[in-house]
C-alpha cells in the first residue's frame, strides 16, 4: 500500500470526520473507518501535513516500515526541535526535555 493509498483510505466515506484529514469539527472524534494507522499510528491530519506540506516523503513510497520511521524521525526530530536536540545529545537534558518527550508520545 502507497503513502497516497493510506491517506484515501484514511478518508473512507464511512469515516465521520471526512476528507478534513482529522479537524474534528463537533463530532465525538470516534471512527467506523480508519484513523490513526501504522506503528506510530499516525492520525489522518499529520499523515497528511508531513506528505502533502513537508514533503517528508512521496505519496508514491510504500507505507513500509522504513517510511514510517523517517516519518517518525522527523516528527520527533524537527517537529519536535527540544526532543530532537535532547535525543541527539546537543543539549545538557532537563525535566523540560522529558516532559516534551512525553508529551510526542501521549499525542
Amino acid at each position: 500500500m502507497t503513502v497516497a493509498q493510506v491517506l484515501k483510505f484514511q478518508k473512507k466515506s464511512d469515516n465521520p470526520l471526512g476528507t478534513n484529514y482529522g479537524f474534528v469539527n463537533g463530532t465525538s472524534g470516534t471512527t467506523t473507518g480508519p484513523f490513526a494507522l501504522g506503528g506510530y499510528q499516525f492520525i489522518p491530519r499529520t499523515l497528511y501535513n508531513l506528505v502533502v506540506n513537508k514533503n517528508v516523503v512521496s505519496l508514491t513510497d510504500k507505507f513500509n516500515v522504513a517510511t514510517q520511521e523517517k516519518l517518525g524521525d522527523y516528527l520527533l526530530l524537527k517537529v519536535r526541535g527540544k526532543l530532537g536536540a535532547y535525543l541527539s545529545g546537543t543539549n545538557g537534558g532537563s525535566m523540560t526535555d522529558l516532559e516534551n518527550a512525553c508529551q510526542e508520545i501521549a499525542m
